[in-house]
């Protein structure tokens, strides 16, 4: 006899960003109509490998040089670093010996004036 969960937690959209699924839900939906319960599953693991990567952004030192990661492989524990000469390596998170900078948070400006330059007003 099997035996099925009865309380189903609910799959969001933001696990499957996390694990940089497609986000048509008909081509994550299972059989029942619901997004996979695999991506719930799955969730804890891509956030714990994710806290382990450097950020978009950052700059960090490797043994080939000082670069910026412009992308992330959650899984594979790899970035994508341009290195100050232009040129793009890809590393293992322990190839980074140093972060030297995070990057910055972007903010959102609040001004709702209608103008088409950049203003001041907020």
């Amino acid at each position: 006899m099997q035996i099925f969960p009865q309380n189903l937690e609910p799959v969001t959209m933001k696990m499957a960003k996390n694990q940089k699924a497609t986000l048509d839900p008909s081509k994550i939906s299972g059989r029942c109509g619901r997004l996979m319960c695999c991506l719930r599953y799955e969730d804890k693991v891509y956030e714990d490998l994710r806290h382990t990567l450097p950020r978009k952004g950052s700059v960090v030192k490797t043994a080939k040089g000082i670069g910026e990661i412009v992308n992330c492989d959650v899984l594979q524990q790899q970035v994508t670093i341009e290195l100050e000469n232009g040129s793009r390596v890809h590393a293992s998170v322990s190839d980074i010996i140093d972060r030297v900078r995070e990057p910055a948070r972007q903010t959102e400006t609040s001004c709702d004036h209608p103008c088409e330059k950049d203003c001041s007003r907020e």
